[in-house]
């Protein structure tokens, strides 16, 4: 992220299982949104098993860029959005 400071945003489509999603991360303001079809009701931020990896990506980030908010956790937001079939 270091090299593409200037960006305000990163998509990151992301394969766990056999299942994409994509992950919108907004790094200054320590935000990511989350678009999955395949949301189902006990799906929450913890389930995936990038999370960790953005988490300390972004308080690095902010740690090496001064920001404001270095000391935020990162928010992490499930997005509503098309749902597919289970199947």
């Amino acid at each position: 992220m270091m090299h593409q400071k200037e960006k305000e945003f990163f998509l990151a489509p992301f394969l766990q299982g056999h299942h994409w999603s994509l992950l919108i991360i907004r790094p200054r303001r320590s935000l990511v949104y989350v678009l999955d079809s395949l949301m189902t009701n006990g799906k929450t931020t913890e389930t995936y098993e990038i999370k960790g990896l953005i988490d300390t990506a972004i308080a690095k980030y902010n740690n090496a860029t001064g920001s404001s908010q270095a000391k935020t956790s990162v928010t992490w937001r499930l997005n509503k959005c098309n749902q597919q079939q289970e199947g």
